[in-house]
């Protein structure tokens, strides 16, 4: 089995901008899933089984209690929560420029 060694991070000023920069960079195939794990000193499969897991309970409970949870709803690209969301949604959040 091969080793990486990763630096340790940093918990920057805006956690929020962090997060976004870190999905765009997996979307974008700048990084991956575990790079990201591995830098917060976290293990990806590990991660992956405990929210499966934490899923798989959620269901079962809201089966057996008859909850509704509520859906969860990602920030908007730069932090603002104004606006119509579908018309955000239509938009790209980027352009490629050649």
């Amino acid at each position: 089995m091969a080793h990486a060694w990763i630096p340790g991070g940093w918990d920057w000023v805006d956690p929020v901008k962090e997060a976004e920069g870190k999905e765009l960079e997996v979307s974008n195939s700048f990084d991956t899933y575990a790079g990201v794990c591995a830098g917060k000193g976290l293990d990806a499969e590990e991660n992956l089984e405990a929210n499966a897991r934490f899923l798989r309970r959620k269901k079962e409970l809201a089966e057996k209690y008859e909850i509704e949870w509520p859906e969860t709803k990602k920030a908007s690209p730069g932090g603002s929560s104004s606006g119509d969301q579908s018309e955000q949604a239509s938009k790209p959040r980027f352009e490629v420029v050649r």
